[in-house]
């Protein structure tokens, strides 16, 4: 082999040693208070939703999302073991912010806002909780993804079709 072809794979493999390296393992106490405020938020704006959402559907279908998520916030401390101060029940200042602005509005306007919010949220809990299930560390809260994860997607087609 010429010295350029030796240098060339000596480059590329560093490259991948590199990547394999940078690849973040998920933190469990970051997860925890992640999926502890994703589930928050939509209780939450769930609860406002059930006051001020028109479509009755929508009032329906935020019942459910009461319902599950405050089902999946309890398996999810019980999941949390030792941790349990990381899954603490309160939003953080972003989605608070957007409690707080969904609070501004009434019927139809309520509505979209709200479906809104929901979409966002349901997309990026199932990037959180994928990504947990493909690089957590924890079997208990594993377990607890395998379980919530089917759901969440539920609930995503749900909200995508209203």
């Amino acid at each position: 082999m010429s010295k350029l072809t030796l240098t060339a794979a000596a480059f590329f493999m560093t490259l991948g040693s590199a990547a394999v390296a940078q690849t973040p393992s998920v933190n469990d106490d970051e997860f925890l208070m992640k999926a502890a405020v994703g589930n928050t938020f939509e209780i939450e704006e769930s609860k406002l939703a059930l006051e001020r959402a028109s479509d009755p559907k929508l009032k329906q279908f935020a019942q459910q999302m009461i319902d599950d998520h405050q089902n999946a916030l309890q398996k999810l401390q019980n999941a949390a073991g030792d941790a349990k101060g990381k899954a603490e029940m309160k939003l953080d200042q972003p989605h608070q912010a957007k409690v707080d602005n969904l609070k501004t509005f009434n019927g139809r306007d309520f509505d979209k806002v709200y479906i809104a919010d929901q979409i966002a949220s349901h997309d990026e809990t199932v990037s959180l909780l994928s990504d947990y299930d493909q690089n957590g560390q924890n079997d208990d809260l594993g377990d607890w993804v395998d379980d919530a994860l089917p759901v969440v997607k539920q609930h995503k087609m749900m909200i995508d079709a209203m």
